[in-house]
């Protein structure tokens, strides 16, 4: 390469890092090829440099546009929010798994029902719930919403070959009824991912939204779709072995909790 080809190479880079993405390196060294021809191709000095300069000023243009980052595409507006996620477990409290907490509506204390399904602690932590509103709290909580932490929980695509999407049912068949209490927790042992799914009808239309804690270092970051919640269902099943975990209910649905034998009060 021409001595004044590598000293903008070296320019450039001190504006634009060499990015790790092959698809960015690849998109560089084409763009400098092309320079390096167009300055062969045209022999006065200073029309290969003016060439040269333009030609590497487009690529640094192009990495710049392709490093910044995309704005996420808008979830579209619905009144029925039906969501299968596929989320990691770890340790909790020491038993590798789940918890689950359901808790009924009160309406003395005008406190709402909720469903969470949780793993893990902190931010590294999994976290799927649903919730009523509850006016007697500030923020999302009076609202409702349902929640899950987009970091550890990914959504199934709803369109993949025949057969090859998970099914969870909103049932509750093979699982045992257990009652909907104040601050009563059920750890459930399991190993590996877990698919939950999430169906909620909202009283309007509303959308999944990313959503940041308060309190960031506590809590992950994760995607809410908030709105004043009619109904709600919250299904667990393990990806290894498609067993039934937990299946809960809130709302017009009935306060419902149904648990496997894997699963204790905690």
């Amino acid at each position: 390469m021409r001595p004044d080809l590598e000293r903008m190479l070296r320019e450039s880079r001190a504006v634009v890092p060499d990015p790790p993405e092959r698809g960015l390196a690849r998109t560089t060294a084409a763009v400098l090829a092309r320079a390096e021809r167009a300055a062969r191709r045209r022999r006065g000095g200073l029309a290969a440099g003016a060439a040269a300069s333009l030609l590497l000023a487009v690529s640094v243009a192009a990495i710049a546009a392709e490093r910044a980052p995309h704005a996420p595409r808008a979830e579209p507006l619905t009144q029925v929010v039906d969501r299968t996620l596929l989320c990691e477990t770890s340790l909790t409290r020491g038993v590798p798994g789940v918890r689950v907490f359901a808790m009924p509506r009160d309406p003395a204390f005008r406190v709402g029902a909720r469903v969470l399904v949780e793993s893990g602690q902190g931010r590294d932590a999994t976290s799927v719930a649903v919730a009523e509103p509850s006016p007697s709290r500030d923020g999302v909580d009076a609202r409702g919403f349902a929640h899950y932490t987009h970091a550890s929980c990914r959504p199934v695509p709803r369109r993949v070959a025949a057969g090859a999407r998970p099914r969870v049912p909103l049932a509750a068949a093979g699982l045992a009824s257990r009652p909907l209490e104040w601050e009563q927790w059920h750890s459930c042992e399991l190993r590996g991912p877990v698919l939950v799914r999430v169906r909620v009808v909202y009283a309007r239309p509303t959308r999944w939204v990313r959503w940041t804690s308060p309190n960031p270092q506590a809590v992950p970051s994760a995607m809410r779709a908030v709105g004043p919640l009619r109904e709600a269902y919250v299904a667990v099943r393990t990806q290894r072995g498609d067993a039934p975990v937990a299946f809960a209910t809130v709302g017009r649905a009935g306060e419902r909790l149904f648990l496997a034998r894997r699963c204790w009060a905690s």
